[in-house]
């Protein structure tokens, strides 16, 4: 006797590769609807894409890290923006400079600057140049 075997419903397959973590969900129809990943030694979250139906990808949203730099991606169908995060220290502050550019919605693109002591207490917040804080 032969038995067959029916999924209904999504299937979550987790796994590791070359020091990436990750986790694939797949439909019944066993289509690939979402990819995520994670750096496997410090956790940090790399990589989250969505499929169609068809496999195009339909929303993307990617990290990558260095020292003292994170620059984010993401595109859907709505909007497509990029940001970069950077971090120095000068003396007893810590600079921390987000740089928000939209492709999208260009009005909503911004640079703020926060400038925190060593005990990571915020002691002045600037955004697009204006003093905040």
């Amino acid at each position: 006797m032969k038995v067959d075997y029916i999924n209904f419903g999504s299937r979550i397959i987790t796994g590791q590769e070359n020091g990436i973590r990750y986790s694939r969900e797949y439909s019944d129809s066993g289509l690939l609807v979402s990819n995520n990943e994670w750096e496997a030694n410090s956790d940090r979250f790399v990589k989250s894409e969505h499929f169609d139906e068809l496999g195009n990808i339909v929303e993307s949203h990617k990290f990558s890290y260095s020292p003292n730099l994170i620059i984010e991606r993401y595109k859907n169908k709505f909007q497509e923006y990029t940001r970069t995060i950077t971090e120095e220290i000068k003396g007893e502050r810590k600079y921390i400079k987000e740089i928000y550019n939209s492709k999208t919605r260009p009005a909503n693109n911004y640079v703020m600057v926060s400038v925190r002591d060593l005990a990571n207490k915020t002691v002045a917040l600037f955004m697009n140049g204006q003093k905040l804080l």
